[in-house]
């Protein structure tokens, strides 16, 4: 498996070029068949069928799947090997409040100190989800990677530097945006995504106008908002398992 880099849309903030591993693939390609039930829960992840299918070594194997176990996606046992993993509300709701949260912070960070040209860079994607809105055309999923980067933009002329990365590697090690990939469970009414939009462009306003309180406060509205939809949907899909 060649690496590949991650790329930011055209026309958004770019993000710093991140070299994928073959794990990382590996992992990809496997939560797309766990969140797609192309794998059952309980059903065995065998390194040796998996190194086969991927034309891998068995090391970016054994990677993968600890990547999968941190993301709450597989279960390691001792001398058993890895095994798909019920998903579990309570495994993904700190990792993900962990992200919110930093995303507040960066919402609150571009209100009180934003540099040259976040206001322009935060119009145009506002833009593109005002478009995007009433489309359904544009999936779910698609929509739920623009208002990713629109958060993006703020995060990144929030003047704090060392939130970039660290938003990173929250995303980095959870299973949000693997679900956002390959399950779609919000924005899937031309409603929903328009009340977001109409949240978004009062955050702006008030990255606008200076105002780091009221910044926070419609993202906070946003994000746990969003929290509880997420929530509410995977103990959906967990009951309909059981």
């Amino acid at each position: 498996m060649t690496e590949q880099l991650e790329v930011a849309p055209s026309g958004a903030v770019a993000k710093p070029l991140r070299a994928i591993t073959v794990a990382e693939q590996v992992a990809e390609q496997l939560a797309a068949d766990i969140l797609q039930d192309r794998l059952a829960v309980g059903e065995r992840l065998g390194e040796e069928a998996i190194a086969a299918r991927f034309d891998v070594s068995r090391g970016p194997v054994r990677a993968a799947l600890r990547i999968l176990e941190r993301r709450g996606l597989a279960k390691s046992y001792p001398r058993r090997g890895f095994f798909v993993a019920k998903l579990a509300p309570e495994t993904f709701r700190d990792a993900i409040e962990i992200r919110f949260w930093l995303i507040v912070l960066g919402a609150r960070s571009c209100a009180r100190s934003h540099g040259e040209g976040a206001l322009a860079a935060i119009r145009q994607q506002l833009s593109r989800l005002r478009r995007d809105a009433g489309d359904l055309g544009v999936s779910p999923a698609d929509f739920a990677r623009e208002i990713s980067t629109f958060y993006h933009v703020i995060v990144a002329h929030s003047q704090n530097p060392k939130l970039p990365p660290i938003l990173q590697e929250t995303l980095d090690e959870t299973a949000w945006t693997l679900v956002w990939r390959h399950w779609c469970i919000d924005y899937t009414s031309v409603e929903r995504r328009e009340w977001s939009v109409r949240i978004f462009e009062r955050l702006a306003r008030a990255i606008a106008a200076r105002d780091a309180d009221t910044a926070e406060r419609y993202a906070r509205q946003h994000l746990e908002d969003s929290l509880k939809v997420f929530l509410e949907r995977l103990s959906e899909r967990v009951s309909a398992e059981s």
